[in-house]
């Protein structure tokens, strides 16, 4: 399987790892969606346990490999149908589109044609998740105004920083801050092949890190964060298959 397949899925093993961790922290409030709490708990540690058996399957048995993605694709769904959607957004969205992406690639490894169409798949759907917000704040009003971030920093879903609540509270700073936010998503797509991967890379984990520090977000860090070897491989793709 190819490298940057390889990184993803460590990288997603990552995520999932600190999400279990997240959930036996939670595990008492947790406790009104799962009538069998033994089972629940007894599914953390079996979920913590093939997430520290993939780095080695990786180098030692990679045979193994889909059969503990796919059990972690197993209690994966399990979790959405006790939350009755996913616990975390948009970033168990992803999460779980990569992880079903590499469960495939892995099946279907020898077939080159069928691991590279899944792998655009998921590089244009990470692709569509940056450009497609992008394009609705550019006709969303309360973007176009300088209103929304403002508007953001004064709901009460988000504990912000007061000296960033203040900042963000001031016309100018927000509406600047919120066109940067849509030239970043709606040019997302360009960017991959114009700008360097060691200056573009760094851009974008940095806006998901200022995303963390302002609202809070810091599942998004990681969940994208991991979706990036897909980047990288689809830029390689593209460049080899077109000449770019």
């Amino acid at each position: 399987m190819d490298s940057y397949f390889d990184i993803s899925l460590c990288l997603n093993s990552f995520f999932l790892l600190i999400q279990t961790f997240e959930y036996l922290e939670l595990k008492d409030k947790l406790k009104y969606f799962f009538k069998h709490q033994t089972l629940f708990f007894q599914s953390l540690i079996l979920r913590i346990i093939l997430i520290l058996l993939i780095p080695f399957s990786l180098i030692l048995f990679p045979s193994i490999t889909p059969f503990l993605i796919l059990l972690l694709i197993i209690i994966q769904f399990t979790y959405f149908y006790h939350f009755n959607g996913p616990f975390n957004g948009g970033s168990d969205y992803i999460s779980t589109l990569i992880l079903m992406g590499l469960f495939f690639i892995n099946i279907f490894q020898e077939n080159s044609k069928l691991v590279d169409y899944i792998a655009l798949y998921i590089s244009i759907q990470i692709i569509f998740s940056y450009f497609l917000p992008g394009v609705y704040k550019m006709f969303n009003a309360s973007w176009l105004k300088g209103n929304a971030l403002e508007n953001i920093s004064r709901s009460p879903n988000f504990k912000i920083n007061s000296y960033l609540k203040g900042f963000l509270n001031k016309k100018p700073q927000s509406k600047i801050f919120g066109y940067l936010v849509i030239i970043l998503e709606v040019l997302f797509p360009i960017l991959i092949f114009i700008a360097p991967l060691w200056l573009l890379l760094p851009v974008f984990i940095f806006f998901h890190l200022l995303n963390y520090f302002l609202f809070g977000l810091n599942r998004f860090i990681f969940a994208w964060i991991q979706a990036y070897p897909f980047l990288l491989w689809f830029k390689n793709y593209i460049i080899l298959k077109y000449n770019f």
